[in-house]
C-alpha cells in the first residue's frame, strides 16, 4: 500500500470497513502514518459490525470505541509486518506465531504476538473470528474478519480465565511463587487441572521444598514461545536446564532433570510473557505415594540424571533455598564460633590453673632452681596465624572470630522502555493489485 491515506480510501470501496479506516486516520502520530509507506504488510481488518461488538474479545479491559488510545492499541494488534498467506501454514492442529506492530512488556523489547492456525484460526480469543474476505493490493495482504481481536492481558487475568489453572494458582499461593506480573518477560509451565491434585501433592512434599518444585516450572526474565523451544538453552528458576523434543505429530515434550511431561497446550499469551500447559508437574520421577512426608528427595532435583545446574537463580525475588534462609545459616555460623571461643577460654583457664599448682608443689619440695615456667605457652589455635608464631605467644583475650553473614537482597527487575520495533519483510506473497477469493 502506497500510504495510510491510500489504504483508508481503498477499504471502504471493498465493503463495510469504514470504522477501521476512520480509526487509522484519526491517529495523528507521524511514526504510525509512516509505518505504511512502502512496507510489506498483512492487515487483519474487522468489519464495522465487529467494532460495534468489540467487547466480545476484550481481555481484562473495557472496549470503548471512543477511547482513541485504546483503539490505537487495538489497531496495532491487527497489523503484521511482512506478507503472509495464512491459508498455507502448518497442519490444522499446529499453529504459528506472528509478530504484530504492538509493543508489550516483554524481554528484549519484543513485540506482542498473534497465534494463528492454518485456515486463519486465531487462538487465545474468546470468540473465534470468521473470515469475510481476503484481498491483496500492492504490498499489502488484507484479511477481513467479523470480530475484533483481543490483545493479551496480564498473567493474572489470563491464568484466571483459561479454566485449566485452578490447581496451579493454588500451588503458587502455598509455595510462595513469583509476582509474575512484575516481570518483563517470563515463561510459566503450568500443570493443567485434572493432571494433579495440589492438596495430595503438598501433603507429600516437605514444606521447605515446595518452592523448589515451583521453581522447576518458571523461567523468569525470558519469554520462550513454542517455535523457539528447539533453538536455545533455557534454564529454570531452580537452576536446571530444560530439554524439549518434538513428536512426529508436531507436539512437544519437556524434560527437566530426568522428569518428562507432555505440553498439552502451548503459547497462551500474556502481556509480559507466555504460559504452556503440561500433563503433570515437573518433579522427581516417582509417584507421590512412594515419597513419605519427611522425604527430602521428593521435591529436590536429582543430581544423578546427568544434568547439573548451570546458572544461579535468575531474577529470583526470594532469599530461601533448600529450606534454610540466609539468616539461619548466619546464626548457625555465629553460634558455632561463640562455642569455640568459650571452649578455648575454659581450656586455657584450666591450663593456667594447672601451671600454678605445679609451681606450688615445686616450691614446697624446694626444687625451684630454674626459672619459673612461662605463664603462656606457644601454641596454635583457630585464632593463631603463622605470623603469630614468629612473634611468640598470643593472648586469647583478644582472639575473636571473624564471623559475618551477608544477607541476599531480592533481585530487582528494571523496567525497560518499549522501543519501536523493526521488522523484516517477507517475500511478496501476492501479485500487485490482485484480488483474491476465499
Amino acid at each position: 500500500m502506497a500510504s495510510l491515506q491510500a489504504l483508508a480510501a481503498f477499504l471502504p470501496q471493498q465493503g463495510p470497513y469504514h470504522t477501521f479506516s476512520q480509526i487509522a486516520l484519526s491517529i495523528s502520530d507521524s511514526a504510525f502514518q509512516n509505518y505504511f509507506d512502502g512496507r510489506d504488510l498483512t492487515l487483519i481488518v474487522p468489519s464495522d459490525d465487529a467494532f460495534s461488538n468489540g467487547s466480545s474479545n476484550a481481555r481484562g479491559y473495557n472496549f470503548n470505541i471512543s477511547d482513541t488510545t485504546l483503539m490505537w492499541e487495538v489497531l496495532l494488534y491487527h497489523i503484521v509486518p511482512g506478507m503472509h498467506d495464512l491459508y498455507s501454514g502448518p497442519s490444522s492442529d499446529m499453529h504459528i506465531l506472528l509478530p504484530t506492530a504492538r509493543s508489550a512488556d516483554l524481554d528484549k523489547n519484543q513485540p506482542q504476538q498473534l497465534v494463528v492456525q492454518n485456515g486463519l484460526i486465531f487462538l487465545n480469543q474468546r470468540v473465534s473470528p470468521k473470515l469475510i474476505d481476503r484481498m491483496g493490493v500492492n504490498k499489502t495482504v488484507i484479511y477481513c474478519i467479523d470480530t475484533v481481536l483481543g490483545f493479551p492481558s496480564t498473567y493474572s487475568w489470563e491464568a484466571n480465565n483459561t479454566g485449566l489453572m485452578e490447581e496451579w494458582k493454588s500451588f503458587e499461593a502455598v509455595s510462595g511463587g513469583f509476582e509474575v506480573d512484575d516481570y518483563d518477560g517470563i515463561t510459566v509451565f503450568a500443570p493443567a487441572d485434572g493432571t494433579w491434585t495440589v492438596q495430595k501433592f503438598v501433603n507429600q512434599i516437605p514444606t521447605g521444598q515446595l518452592r523448589d518444585v515451583y521453581d522447576n516450572h518458571v523461567i523468569p526474565g525470558v519469554t520462550v514461545w513454542s517455535p523457539n523451544f528447539m533453538n536455545g538453552t533455557y534454564t529454570s528458576a531452580s537452576g536446571f536446564n530444560y530439554t524439549f523434543n518434538q513428536t512426529s505429530s508436531g507436539h512437544f515434550t519437556v524434560t527437566l532433570n530426568g522428569t518428562t511431561v507432555s505440553i498439552t497446550r502451548s503459547d497462551i499469551l500474556t502481556w509480559n510473557g507466555v504460559i504452556h500447559l503440561l500433563d503433570g508437574p515437573l518433579w522427581a520421577d516417582r509417584s507421590i505415594s512412594e515419597s513419605g512426608p519427611n522425604s527430602s528427595s521428593a521435591a529436590a532435583p536429582s543430581t544423578t540424571s546427568g544434568t547439573s545446574p548451570t546458572t544461579s537463580l535468575p531474577n529470583a525475588d526470594r532469599t530461601e533455598k533448600a529450606g534454610l534462609t540466609t539468616g539461619t545459616v548466619a546464626g548457625i555460623a555465629i553460634a558455632a564460633a561463640v562455642a569455640l571461643v568459650s571452649a578455648t577460654i575454659v581450656l586455657y583457664g584450666l591450663w593456667r590453673r594447672r601451671q600454678r599448682h605445679i609451681k606450688v608443689l615445686e616450691r614446697k619440695e624446694g626444687s625451684i632452681d630454674g626459672p619459673d615456667l612461662p605463664t603462656t605457652a606457644l601454641r596454635t589455635s583457630p585464632f593463631t596465624s603463622s605470623n603469630d608464631l614468629t612473634r611468640g605467644s598470643r593472648s586469647l583475650d583478644n582472639a575473636t572470630p571473624d564471623v559475618s553473614a551477608r544477607s541476599i537482597s531480592p533481585a530487582m527487575i528494571e523496567k525497560r522502555s518499549i522501543q519501536s520495533n523493526s521488522f523484516a519483510s517477507t517475500s511478496n506473497a501476492f501479485p500487485s493489485s490482485e484480488r483474491l477469493t476465499c
